[in-house]
């Protein structure tokens, strides 16, 4: 009874470490060998005690196969986490440049739309340089951020992120920061369209363009222009919605994308 419990323990050992790939541990043929010499020598006694040991060495030796099965899987998500992580590190320097770039480009226009409105307020004369200004005012940089990552991390699920505060501000930064100049960049499209549509029907010649943002747009009447109240009103709105679409909505998702890419190094470097 006892040969038989102790055999079916040493199975269920040896086939439990062969599931989950863990190496045999070698100490097993050597508690056969001693169990074998007690059985041949008829002392019934010490097998029994033997057998018990045997069984809790059964025991324990499942235990230590799962506490290493856990561990390599645990080893697994975290290696998985830090992969992930460094994909968003590397999709957030993409769409930091992009926005520095998108900033700068926009600064331009609005100091554009500036000059603009200071020939408008009589505060400048008009003169030939006022065409490169016209046709910078009506441009604005399109942001595509890189979203991949993100995606990923969303299909595999957030939770693997075990840092809360870090989890939270990645999800901050898409859902809410990337979402929001989205919209805006949308709705100042249709504003700059109007602007555009307001002083195109006065009438322009367009000079020396090479490219979107190289050449001149002329008024064919400057003073009809300049007294127009319909331009008037869609060129001070265009320059505060880009204004406050440039230096507050950009400018803030500039600093959080850098916020974020600080706290993935921290996190990395604890891995």
């Amino acid at each position: 009874m006892v040969l038989l419990l102790t055999d079916c323990k040493s199975l269920i050992l040896i086939h439990y470490l062969r599931k989950n790939n863990q190496p045999l541990l070698p100490m097993i043929n050597f508690f056969r060998k001693i169990r074998k010499k007690l059985a041949d020598d008829n002392k019934p006694l010490k097998y029994a005690r033997y057998a018990i040991g045997e069984i809790v060495l059964v025991v324990i030796g499942i235990l230590i196969a799962l506490q290493i099965n856990n561990w390599n899987e645990n080893r697994k998500v975290d290696l998985l986490e830090k992969d992930l992580l460094n994909e968003v590190k590397n999709g957030l320097e993409y769409d930091l440049v992009q926005l520095e770039n998108a900033i700068d480009f926009q600064r331009s226009s609005l100091e554009s739309q500036d000059i603009i409105s200071d020939w408008v307020e009589g505060k400048i004369a008009y003169n030939d340089s006022l065409g490169i200004h016209f046709l910078h005012s009506i441009f604005n940089a399109n942001v595509q951020f890189k979203e991949a990552p993100y995606t990923t991390l969303q299909q595999i699920g957030l939770q693997i992120i075990k840092n809360d505060s870090l989890r939270n501000q990645i999800s901050n930064l898409y859902d809410l920061e990337y979402q929001n100049i989205y919209w805006w960049q949308d709705d100042y499209e249709k504003i700059k369209t109007r602007f555009r549509n307001s002083f195109a029907d006065l009438g322009f010649d367009i000079k020396n363009q090479k490219n979107r943002s190289d050449g001149e747009i002329v008024p064919i009447d400057p003073l009809n222009l300049k007294s127009d109240s319909a331009f008037i009103f869609d060129l001070k709105g265009a320059r505060a919605v880009l204004d406050i679409y440039t230096n507050d909505l950009m400018v803030k998702a500039q600093s959080e994308i850098m916020k974020t890419m600080e706290m993935i190094e921290l996190e990395l470097k604890k891995n």
